[in-house]
């Protein structure tokens, strides 16, 4: 499912490494907006992958390559967007700082294996 021009450039969240945090006793989770970082980053792999969409009634174990790729995103996407508390479902939804950590590094691994990239 290729979408958007490979030729943009792949985004870089690592300003959103700093938002994180610093550890200090005042740091009290992971801020919003470095997981906002990595959702936009997600985004951009949305839009410019050549992974297939396999939807949601395909088994896991019946999943291609580039289907089970596509999940990969599709789940860290669905974990940065419940970050924003937009619904019901994720009002209560905390980061903390571990975790937001894990989204960025998770993010920009993923950023790595995106065809015609050097993310």
């Amino acid at each position: 499912m290729a979408g958007g021009n490979q030729g943009d450039a792949a985004p870089r969240p690592a300003e959103s490494d700093r938002r994180c945090g610093d550890g200090s006793a005042a740091d009290r989770g992971g801020d919003p907006a470095s997981i906002l970082e990595s959702q936009r980053a997600l985004e951009w792999v949305r839009e410019n992958v050549t992974w297939d969409n396999p939807g949601s009634r395909k088994p896991a174990s019946q999943c291609n390559q580039t289907e089970r790729w596509w999940r990969i995103q599709e789940a860290l996407y669905s974990q940065t967007c419940g970050a924003l508390h937009n619904d019901a479902v994720t009002k209560d939804f905390k980061h903390d700082r571990p975790q937001a950590e894990t989204l960025l590094a998770m993010t920009s691994a993923l950023l790595r294996n995106v065809p015609g990239t050097s993310a």
